[in-house]
């Protein structure tokens, strides 16, 4: 540049703007705008969807690897903008963790003052409450198929006609009882369990539960899935139609959870930490096999399952009495010996066992067996 050429001035750095916060190019920067948004994104994206599929982030390392890397090239632009410093992360975190503590301190004297206010026949309609309307649900889904003849649709028409006339009833029946429970139960969000939670604390606690356990049950069918599969390919034929079809099934409960959309506190039951969705008071119609069907802690529901494990328990008290021994001769003697051997080894047992009778058993042997006067007469002694 000669000395008449102008001062060239510095150029100004690019600066984007990116939900709400400003960013430009760290010095020596490769990476361009839209590769850092996309990075960006991702990389939020990652994280937010690994709180429900933990598994992606071992699945997507490279790609998170890789956006880690376009996003170290990009730092914030706004004027006079710095980074906090360790000290100043400390007190940020100190003051986060006292709020918190106080938060947590509220809700436990919340808890508690709510506790010494339960009301066990309360809980209890409640939970009945809930049951009953799931009952009401699965009588006015069979009515309508039975009308709309979705439901047997082969079935003759008088008995349709009695069947549909006994579920009016049936209705209007759990109808009355709804209504009654309604009256004792008040707003059902309002009634706490033993230990004072409500129900849509409840919620939030079952919804982390089913998270971290569908998580786990995911990786342990992805291995079952895969142990299964292997099986298949390496049985011989009589074995592989059996494991085929276990691995069909592994695999539809396996993609079922897999593909669950994210969940909420409030579609969550209470009281089993499992989906609302997945409670009917119906037991059909799993095909994933998740395990829907009644609450275990619905009153009738609980009922038929404690009489279900008393009948079981009252058969494990009584075993079956142990199996009468098979009868073993007293002595054996194999073919392919010499008369020698033979003489002698029939001396020796008539010499121990006096009246004994030679019958012939498997594979060319001779077996000695105690004569049937005998046995007859040591039945008498006894």
């Amino acid at each position: 540049m000669s000395n008449a050429d102008p001062p060239r001035e510095a150029e100004e750095p690019v600066v984007v703007e990116i939900d709400g916060l400003l960013w430009k190019p760290c010095p020596g920067a490769e990476a361009t705008a839209a590769e850092f948004e996309v990075a960006r994104s991702l990389f939020i994206e990652a994280h937010r969807e690994a709180r429900w599929n933990q598994w992606l982030e071992a699945e997507r390392a490279a790609d998170l690897k890789a956006a880690t890397a376009v996003m170290g090239q990009w730092t914030r632009a706004e004027p006079g903008f710095r980074h906090k410093t360790p000290q100043e992360v400390e007190e940020w975190l100190a003051s986060w963790e006292a709020e918190y503590e106080a938060e947590r301190a509220e809700r436990e004297r919340q808890r508690r003052a709510r506790a010494a206010e339960y009301d066990e026949h309360r809980h209890q309609a409640r939970l009945a409450l809930v049951e009953q309307q799931s009952i009401l649900k699965a009588q006015l889904a069979e009515r309508t198929g039975l009308q709309e003849k979705t439901h047997f649709p082969g079935m003759e028409e008088r008995r349709r006609a009695a069947k549909t006339a006994k579920l009016d009833a049936d209705v209007a029946e759990t109808e009355a009882t709804i209504i009654a429970l309604m009256d004792k139960v008040g707003d059902p969000e309002t009634v706490v369990d033993v230990n004072g939670w409500l129900p849509s604390h409840r919620r939030e606690l079952a919804l982390t539960d089913f998270i971290y356990w569908r998580c786990d049950e995911v990786q342990r069918l992805r291995g079952e899935v895969d142990r299964l599969t292997a099986e298949v390919g390496a049985a011989d034929r009589t074995q592989r139609r059996e494991l085929r079809a276990q691995a069909d099934r592994v695999r539809r409960r396996f993609d079922a959870l897999r593909a669950m959309t994210p969940l909420q506190a409030k579609d969550m039951c209470p009281e089993c930490f499992r989906p609302a969705g997945w409670h009917g008071w119906s037991t059909c119609g799993d095909p994933a096999f998740l395990g829907c069907g009644p609450c275990p802690a619905w009153p009738r529901w609980s009922a038929r399952l404690h009489r279900l494990h008393e009948m079981l328990s009252s058969s494990q008290k009584h075993p079956e009495p142990a199996a009468v021994p098979k009868p073993q001769p007293l002595a054996v003697i194999s073919s392919g010996k010499s008369i020698d051997e033979v003489v002698e080894e029939l001396s020796r047992i008539r010499a121990e066992h006096p009246g004994a009778e030679v019958r012939r058993g498997s594979r060319n042997r001779w077996e000695i067996w105690p004569s049937e006067n005998a046995a007859l007469h040591s039945g008498l002694d006894r």
